[in-house]
């Protein structure tokens, strides 16, 4: 009725362009320009009510309960459609659609098709994807404004003056988080370069507390190993018998340190130099310990995403409406989901450079969020099996996560070469020359006489 009476309105002004200003103002929902035509011949005629004459026979039934229950269905079901493909499929006058939409739904056509269905999953997906936006944006803002990540060896951001205290707290939280993200590989470095030092401070007190921090930080960190329930026994024993070796090796260079103090000596001793060699043999097995550790479980993982079917038991229980089956899935989804991200971490451990630690930690947390994801979307699908967008959801998600278990794979291919390469080519150590061989506590060389000759060629 409302576009009739503009049309008698563009009609008496003489508009040309009616049928443009209608899709103008009403876009999808504007009547065709055949019906524009028909209004306009009416108006030339003469007649100037818009109301539609009385017809005889029976009245419409258009709007009828089952049509009002169709409706909505329809335009939950696909977001595309307009209310003119409505009618059209119903058989029913576009005003009818409209009359249902507004007057019997009490709502527009925007408000009954959603992006997410109404449920409890759908909206902690939701929730999720704004959480991850939120959170990158912050990294954004604080790697670009508040501080920067320095070398390797530190890890911890530089924090300008004149700061707000909501920004010092940010910057301390993001600190933190970076301090407890530093992987075993580098902590085991730290220690062994703490270690070649002695060398040159024998092992002065500074020293010693700076060592035992520094063991107490990697025996911390191989706590990810032996508490994996998915470690086998024989690696986490033999995990725990080299920390046990690591923590022996180094009371022995301890008491060496003490008696170089006692006696005031100023040089190596043969002593010092066999207990740094025994320690740094401690953690050189300690660390290839580890790095067999993640590369047998990673290994076995891959074995696992071959033939694992979860995903499409719990994509056709979330199809079919199975509530009991899609549970039961699930819980075997949350185990696996589990045993990926475990691997993902230990292989953040051994990574031996910058560029495989973030990465490794990005796909760690990513497989955190997107396993959540992919059961609330069943669940989503489950609830509301006739809704496209929750099916189209799943897909998306699940979609996800098969890309971060090829990234995984990719992880640990690249880790592997890079410890291959570190068997292949050992990381030679500068340090002091070692006592007794051509070092300053050899034997003092003894004069020889010269020739004649030899002396000639001198002068």
């Amino acid at each position: 009725m409302e576009q009739r009476v503009n049309i008698k309105f563009c009609f008496k002004l003489g508009k040309t362009e009616t049928h443009e200003m209608l899709v103008k103002v009403y876009g999808a929902d504007a009547v065709s320009k055949k019906c524009v035509f028909e209004w306009f011949k009416r108006f030339r005629d003469g007649k100037e009510d818009v109301k539609d004459e009385p017809r005889s026979g029976r009245p419409s039934t258009n709007t009828t309960p089952d049509n009002i229950e169709r409706v909505p269905w329809m335009l939950a079901d696909d977001r595309r459609l307009s209310l003119r493909m409505v009618a059209e499929e119903l058989k029913i006058s576009l005003d009818s659609v409209s009359i249902i939409t507004h007057e019997h739904l009490q709502k527009r056509k925007k408000k009954v098709c959603f992006r997410h269905p109404e449920c409890a999953s759908s909206r902690d997906n939701r929730d999720a994807v704004f959480q991850q936006m939120r959170q990158a944006m912050e990294l954004i803002n604080f790697v670009a404004k508040d501080g920067m990540i320095s070398d390797a060896s530190a890890d911890i951001p530089t924090v300008q003056n004149n700061r707000s205290p909501h920004n010092v707290m940010s910057i301390m939280l993001c600190t933190e988080e970076l301090e407890q993200s530093n992987s075993l590989y580098n902590a085991i470095k730290h220690f062994e370069d703490i270690v070649e030092i002695t060398r040159m401070t024998l092992v002065g007190p500074p020293y010693r507390e700076r060592l035992k921090n520094a063991l107490d930080a990697i025996i911390e960190r191989t706590q990810d190993f032996t508490d994996s329930a998915y470690t086998s026994h024989a690696h986490r024993e033999k995990i725990l018998l080299l920390c046990d070796r690591a923590r022996l090796e180094l009371n022995q260079l301890f008491r060496i340190g003490v008696t170089l103090d006692q006696s005031e000596c100023t040089s190596p001793t043969e002593d010092l130099e066999a207990a740094i060699l025994q320690v740094l043999r401690a953690t050189k097995d300690l660390k290839q310990e580890l790095q067999d550790t993640a590369l047998d479980q990673a290994h076995e993982l891959i074995k696992l995403f071959e033939e694992n079917d979860i995903l499409t038991y719990l994509k056709t229980a979330a199809l079919a409406g199975d509530q009991d089956r899609l549970e039961e899935f699930s819980e075997k989804f949350t185990e696996y989901a589990e045993h990926v991200q475990d691997a993902c971490k230990l292989l953040q451990h051994i990574a031996s450079t910058e560029c495989t630690q973030v990465t490794s930690k990005n796909t760690e947390s990513s497989l955190k969020v997107f396993a959540a994801q992919v059961l609330n979307s069943c669940r989503t699908v489950a609830v509301h099996p006739m809704c496209e967008i929750s099916k189209e959801n799943l897909e998306v998600f699940i979609e996800m996560w098969n890309l971060l278990c090829q990234d995984v794979i990719s992880i640990y291919k690249e880790i592997s070469e890079l410890c291959r390469r570190d068997i292949q080519y050992k990381t030679v150590y500068m340090s002091l020359p070692r006592p007794g061989k051509h070092g300053t506590t050899s034997k003092q060389l003894k004069p020889v006489k010269l020739d004649v000759e030899v002396i000639t060629i001198f002068f």
